[in-house]
């Protein structure tokens, strides 16, 4: 009896069962490469159909959405009003944004202003419920995805304080965004100049021309205040100083940094400052201030009443009160003149007189 080889199988029914699996391979990798292509039919059935055509009388939609990333909103165009709680009931992001609707309005021409925690650089996709109807028109989608652009630079100081302990690290506290370095300006500010100070920190002008004006009117002062020792303690030059120091540049978050001013001269001496940070990036005009700051160890409390003023002076560092300290007044017309000096107990009264 012959070996049949293994090579074809044998027999009529054994051959059909090789050719149903060999065509059965051919077919999947027929289908694989069609589906590489780009023809595959289950793919192209499952594609959704068109949203039907927009018909003004019938339809409302989305015509518009303007991301305003320096505001921290999104602005919604709609073809017609939709009220605020419609919309907070039926409109959504992807991915999820925490809305602030509190915040957010709607105008008479159907903008919608949104508030919310955006992710900067990111794109979104609004979706609102599919069948919705607003003054008898059912909502159609047109405009449903936008590119919140990444944060503006930003640098700008943290609350209101103006007072730095001068027996501390002497930190400042500024929140910056988008910011690789900080650029720190400051000029001290002689205190017989502080109207002049606090109206350059009202316009808002640059730190050069601000101590090129102080030092012209110390300059006016100078004659007017031979032999009035009284005033010499208030007198003093201009000086400008300026820092650079790193900012962490993490990619559009919001970062506390804490700034030191140690690097001053004299900075274990009491002072008036005007300060101003800014991005040190070119063409960037991200910056906080100018703003006066008083860096010192005095503490102020006063009181007025009808025989006077009282004032008490304490130390900030230890609660004790502070003796011989100067005191200067300035009137609202910017008239200057000393008060005198704090007795042991660090207080100084001042009774109405002519002066």
């Amino acid at each position: 009896m012959k070996r049949v080889s293994g090579r074809l199988p044998a027999g009529r029914g054994n051959l059909a069962r090789f050719l149903a699996r060999k065509s059965h391979v051919i077919f999947i990798g027929l289908l694989i490469l069609m589906a590489a292509a780009g023809f595959c039919p289950a793919a192209t059935a499952a594609k959704p159909g068109p949203s039907p055509a927009f018909n003004p009388e019938k339809h409302f939609t989305i015509t518009k959405i303007e991301p305003v990333a320096d505001r921290e909103e999104v602005r919604l165009y709609f073809s017609q009003p939709v009220p605020l709680e419609v919309c907070q009931a039926y409109l959504r992001l992807l991915p999820r944004v925490k809305l602030d609707w509190s915040r957010s309005t709607v105008s008479p021409e159907g903008v919608l202003t949104l508030k919310g925690n955006f992710k900067y650089g990111a794109g979104h996709f609004v979706t609102f419920k599919d069948g919705a109807v607003v003054q008898g028109r059912t909502y159609v989608p047109a405009v449903t995805t936008f590119m919140m652009p990444p944060r503006p630079a930003l640098v700008e100081f943290v609350g209101d304080k103006r007072v730095i302990e001068r027996d501390s690290r002497q930190l400042l506290h500024v929140r910056v965004a988008n910011v690789d370095n900080l650029h720190l300006s400051q000029v001290r500010v002689p205190p017989l100049l502080l109207p002049q100070a606090l109206a350059a920190e009202k316009s808002g002008a640059d730190l050069k021309k601000i101590l090129e004006e102080l030092d012209a009117a110390m300059s006016q002062l100078q004659p007017l205040l031979k032999g009035k020792s009284a005033y010499a303690p208030f007198v003093d030059s201009p000086r400008a100083e300026q820092q650079l120091f790193p900012a962490g540049g993490e990619k559009n978050r919001v970062l506390a940094v804490s700034v030191p001013l140690n690097f001053r001269k004299n900075r274990e001496a009491g002072v008036l400052e005007l300060i101003q940070v800014r991005d040190n990036q070119e063409g960037s005009r991200a910056a906080a201030g100018p703003r006066l700051f008083r860096i010192t160890d005095l503490g102020l409390t006063y009181k007025v009443g009808g025989r006077g003023l009282l004032l008490w002076v304490t130390s900030l560092k230890t609660g004790a009160p502070v003796a011989g300290v100067q005191v200067l007044a300035f009137t609202r017309q910017t008239e200057v003149f000393p008060l005198g000096q704090t007795d042991q107990d660090g207080v100084l009264t001042f009774s109405p007189r002519e002066l």
